[in-house]
């Protein structure tokens, strides 16, 4: 490990553990967190997301929050947000419970929630993708993978308004795209 990553490495096991080490958390802590996200108030609403999960690792809902605080923060951290979105998932998933966060009338809307927030975190990718002047198959494999998120949501809500509005732009998006220069032996991958 280079000596300009331990650094950084070591602040965020720092931050990744705050909370861990006391009695388990309060399941009120997570309400209060969501509360806060609803405020706007993101970056509180992380470290009390973080600490409930310390306790209480497999709440799926936790994990959907703690991505959608990632995701929210300024500069938002993508990558992060959409492993705790997987996360929350795979959670639900393997536990068949959506988790302590109310906020979630039922299952569906809980999974539903899921897939919409990954497919704006898609969405953000391309942008970013686009404003650094990437181009090609690199575009067209994240606008396809967003547009499967899109998918995974309408067939739980086919009829959700932003969704729907997000699957005919990212149509458009893949349609109107320049069918990518194939690479010519040797010379790799064009984007």
């Amino acid at each position: 490990m280079t000596r300009r990553r331990l650094p950084l490495c070591a602040a965020f096991v720092a931050l990744v553990s705050v909370g861990c080490g006391r009695g388990p958390a309060d399941p009120a802590l997570l309400e209060q967190a969501d509360a806060f996200f609803s405020e706007g108030r993101a970056d509180e609403a992380l470290l009390l997301a973080k600490q409930y999960l310390c306790d209480y690792p497999e709440d799926a809902s936790a994990h959907y929050l703690l991505g959608a605080c990632y995701r929210a923060v300024t500069p938002p951290w993508l990558t992060l947000a959409e492993g705790e979105l997987g996360t929350a998932l795979a959670c639900f998933r393997r536990t068949g419970r959506r988790g302590a966060l109310s906020r979630f009338d039922s299952d569906h809307d809980f999974e539903l929630a899921v897939h919409r927030g990954r497919a704006l975190i898609g969405i953000a990718w391309l942008r970013e993708a686009m404003d650094r002047g990437l181009r090609g198959q690199y575009l067209a494999k994240l606008a396809g993978q967003c547009l499967e998120h899109v998918r995974e949501g309408l067939r739980l809500a086919p009829g959700h308004p932003e969704l729907r509005e997000m699957q005919v732009m990212l149509e458009t998006f893949v349609e109107e795209r320049p069918p990518p220069r194939p690479a010519l032996p040797g010379e790799g991958i064009v984007v």
